[in-house]
């Protein structure tokens, strides 16, 4: 999806320099002054000399394919850039999912936890030096609950992640209690 709109912003960017490329001769050609006799004769003699280009547009077709070779080049180079970085970004959150499978399996495996209304949800930075986040939301019935779920989710975190931050936004509602027994 997002190559197909980088392929076309250079599609449009191709266009734009084939046409200030064709009309820079144009405005070049009508700067120029008043051309004397002689020069015209020259230029009437080396029209009949040369019978397939004239040199001037020989120069200008020349300049204009070192233009489109260049910014062919630099619209391939964006577009690898750009699918490069979404390959990268879909490895960090498959990273960020892979967490969240093993802190929840960790919650699960726990006959205590399991039963328990937590999720955990994982934030893994743009860039791999940076901590991770790891956000607890849900209800508890006890403050002894909320504990165990965190030491069990630092448990699992530091299996995988080398510094990882744990936000604590699970809340305790004490009616839960006769619910959970």
């Amino acid at each position: 999806m997002r190559s197909a709109h980088i392929a076309r912003a250079s599609i449009v960017i191709l266009v734009t320099i084939l046409l200030l490329g064709a009309t820079m001769p144009v405005a070049l050609g009508e700067r120029q002054s008043v051309q004397r006799v002689s020069d015209i004769a020259s230029a009437a003699q080396t029209l009949e000399d040369s019978w397939l280009f004239d040199d001037g547009l020989a120069e200008a077709l020349a300049s204009e394919v070192i233009i489109l070779l260049l910014c062919a080049v630099g619209c391939g180079l964006l577009v690898a850039g750009m699918e490069a970085f979404d390959l990268w970004r879909e490895r960090r959150e498959e990273e960020a999912a892979r967490l969240h499978k093993r802190i929840a399996k960790a919650l699960q495996r726990d006959g205590l936890l399991g039963h328990l209304a937590v999720t955990p949800v994982v934030h893994l930075p743009l860039w791999g030096g940076s901590r991770v986040t790891i956000e607890l939301r849900g209800h508890v019935p006890t403050v002894w609950l909320r504990y165990a779920i965190l030491r069990a989710t630092e448990r699992a975190a530091v299996t995988s992640a080398a510094t990882c931050h744990i936000l604590d936004r699970i809340m305790i509602v004490p009616s839960m209690e006769a619910l959970a027994l």
